[in-house]
């Protein structure tokens, strides 16, 4: 399932049908790092906004429980989120790899507007 490349990154990396997967089970939470205007033209469903210059700064605020999937444009911003959380000791932690460009792109579900 998700690919973890090397022992000392401290969470994994799924592609779009893996974080489908693993967001339908209902145990992952997703957490989009994107602007508030990048997020109200397009985001997974049911998923937190959670800026990332603000989760930089108050991550405690965003991040409480284990098992999220991060997501940004296309996997950079997100991968830098799933370093946040790991340094806060939380696990089970994964970087949509091909961000919600992918996510479009392989055809699931998005959603528009703000929360």
């Amino acid at each position: 399932m998700a690919q973890q490349a090397d022992a000392d990154i401290p969470f994994g990396t799924v592609d779009s049908a893996e974080a489908k997967q693993m967001i339908d089970s209902g145990e992952y939470q997703v957490i989009d790092v994107r602007m508030p205007n990048q997020f109200a033209k397009s985001h997974i469903p049911d998923s937190v906004l959670a800026p990332l210059p603000e989760l930089l700064q108050k991550p405690w605020e965003f991040l409480a429980d284990d098992k999220i999937i991060f997501v940004c444009d296309v996997g950079q911003s997100s991968q830098v989120a799933c370093e946040i959380a790991a340094a806060m000791g939380l696990e089970d932690l994964y970087n949509l790899g091909p961000g919600i460009v992918g996510w479009e792109k392989d055809g699931y579900p998005l959603e528009e507007g703000l929360p």
